[in-house]
């Protein structure tokens, strides 16, 4: 039971940061990362990768506070665990790191 709300503690503050890292991205420019996906004569669509930056240093901030309190597996398997359901959370159910850009006629 405990580690299963670690998990989901742990999945809550890397969903926060994912916001935090969308944020960031979307005030500073030179601090984005994106990619073009579509492209056409109407619109230009990117993908913002600043939000899976910010989830992998709260990621590594939590394996280096475990190896600190030298439970290296526990946290490193919970920790894991909360990573890959914020990734799959954020790709598959939200629109965080798509940006749209409609050209002007």
């Amino acid at each position: 039971m405990r580690t299963a709300l670690a998990v989901l503690g742990q999945t809550l503050l890397m969903f926060v940061a994912a916001l935090g890292g969308f944020m960031v991205g979307a005030a500073v420019p030179a601090l984005r990362i994106s990619r073009v996906t579509a492209h056409t004569d109407l619109y230009t669509r990117t993908y913002d990768f600043d939000w899976l930056i910010a989830v992998l240093l709260v990621y590594a901030a939590l394996i280096a506070y475990g190896i600190m309190r030298k439970r290296t597996k526990t946290c490193a398997i919970s920790a894991t665990i909360a990573l890959v359901i914020t990734v799959a959370i954020v790709v598959f159910f939200t629109q965080i790191g798509v940006k749209e850009v409609y050209a002007m006629a």
